[in-house]
């Protein structure tokens, strides 16, 4: 197995899973035939967050960054106008360099959702006095349902090796009401995480 192949995604692992209800989710994910990793094998690989805002895109290497010694980031090495322009130039150009793969993040759009929301009733509440012996009583209430309307945010990933130029991983997630560039990359990445273990492109650990 080419070190192409496993040092893409060896950061992804290291990523702590979050505490609570994630709010992001993988909608596909396809994987190059017979293609997987083997963590205990790193080199160099280019992180790259896809988007025209130079600052957001910043913000979005540096988490990719903090994963894994071996990642580097984009934006020291590649302008705005390139990384968004002509792929092949750049990936060409990494190659010389000693990179054996591409790991990007790209911001696909984002839409509007309207949910309702059930109503909830709040029971009463007694307060009680000496002995035990109830004193006053809050009265139950009613809370009305309502609509809801929710962001959500469609983000690819794709892992890119350079030394066979064949693209050996690749999924969509969709985020709900995230707020920040930082979490939403930290979110999406161990949702991407745990669908690598579940296409067995990468061991579980």
């Amino acid at each position: 197995m080419n070190a192409s192949q496993f040092v893409l995604c060896a950061g992804l692992v290291s990523v702590i899973a979050m505490t609570g209800c994630s709010s992001t989710t993988m909608l596909e994910s396809r994987k190059a035939t017979g293609a997987s990793v083997d963590l205990d094998r790193l080199n160099k690989v280019l992180v790259v967050a896809k988007t025209t805002d130079e600052a957001a895109r910043r913000v979005a290497e540096d988490r990719m960054a903090t994963y894994h010694k071996s990642f580097r980031v984009s934006y020291s090495v590649f302008s705005q106008k390139e990384i968004m322009g002509n792929e092949g130039k750049y990936k060409e150009s990494l190659k010389k360099a000693g990179y054996d793969g591409v790991l990007t993040i790209r911001f696909l759009g984002k839409g509007k959702e309207t949910r309702y929301v059930q109503g909830t009733y709040i029971p009463g509440t007694y307060q009680s006095g000496p002995f035990g012996r109830p004193v006053s009583y809050n009265p139950g209430y009613y809370l009305p349902g309502y609509y809801r309307e929710d962001v959500k945010n469609w983000i690819e990933v794709d892992v890119f090796s350079l030394v066979r130029n064949q693209l050996l991983w690749s999924g969509v997630t969709e985020s709900t009401n995230l707020s920040g560039v930082d979490k939403t990359v930290t979110e999406v990445l161990d949702e991407v995480r745990r669908h690598m273990i579940k296409d067995k492109f990468i061991g579980g650990g």
